[in-house]
């Protein structure tokens, strides 16, 4: 049998290929051509086909190191940083504000090592600020070198993401084209998150409306604006309607419909007026 010569230690592997070596004991006395090894950090007996350990060696990624110890090292491992290219849209940004992509590299650097869990799994992760309100922001090392390489890495946190790239704020809001004003998550108070659905795009008067009573609307309810200007968002400018209608025809349907939204709006009609007294 060949010798195993260790000539290619990946570079994160802080054994020699000496200290490696001098755990390896050959034993291929069952016939299927595997080795019998210590975990060179932890003294753990492994086994591993001679023909996969020297194909890892080419490859330069055999570090006799069983997966905990791996994992362990590895997230231990400091990490240098480099952003040398940021998206477009945040060098205006950048610069209106003073600050340089070095902030961006020095705020990665200084970040604290962390675990992130990723389903079941353990990852390496940093813990670093949002370069804009100062948020612990957590993300894998493996995620921020693939976000550095595709030119993504903003530094920022996803609440300010948003604001920052369309350059949104109370006094520059956001305009669809059929003219009705968006409202973007970053400038809700947390408190009030749970009033819309923000995996798609809210509209400044629903949002208004919610606040307003104080619960998210319903599919079938609409939001007049009185005077017709779209973007006039006042509170008293809005009106809550209802699309809804009986299935049916017949009189006790209809009738069953009325009571059951009536009890849905908790409305008190004087029926002698036929007048709405609250809704």
């Amino acid at each position: 049998m060949k010798d195993i010569k260790f000539n290619k230690i990946p570079r994160g592997c802080p054994y020699t290929p000496e200290e490696i070596k001098s755990h390896f004991s050959f034993s291929l006395e069952n016939g299927k051509g595997n080795v019998d090894y210590k975990c060179v950090h932890c003294k753990k007996l492994k086994t591993m086909n001679i023909n996969s350990i020297r194909m890892q060696i080419r490859r330069g990624i055999f570090t006799s190191l069983c997966c905990k110890c791996a994992g362990e090292i590895n997230r231990n491992k400091t990490e240098v940083f480099s952003i040398k290219t940021i998206p477009p849209w945040m060098k205006t940004w950048l610069s209106s504000n003073e600050i340089s992509t070095l902030e961006l590299d020095h705020n990665l650097n200084n970040g604290k090592i962390v675990d992130v869990y990723q389903g079941k799994l353990i990852n390496r992760g940093i813990e670093f600020k949002c370069i804009k309100c100062d948020a612990n922001i957590r993300a894998s090392v493996s995620r921020i070198k693939t976000n550095i390489n595709l030119k993504k890495h903003t530094g920022l946190c996803n609440k300010c993401l948003s604001g920052v790239r369309h350059n949104v704020s109370i006094e520059n809001p956001r305009v669809c084209k059929n003219g009705y004003v968006l409202i973007q998550k970053s400038l809700i108070p947390n408190e009030n998150l749970w009033l819309c659905d923000w995996s798609k795009p809210v509209m400044k008067h629903r949002y208004n409306m919610a606040l307003k009573l104080n619960r998210p609307l319903m599919t079938n309810e609409i939001v007049h604006h009185i005077d017709g200007n779209k973007q006039n968002n006042n509170i008293e400018n809005l009106e809550l309607w209802n699309t809804s209608h009986p299935s049916g025809q017949r009189v006790v349907d209809k009738i069953q419909w009325a009571i059951d939204f009536l009890k849905k709006y908790n409305a008190n009609f004087n029926i002698k007026n036929n007048t709405c007294l609250s809704a």
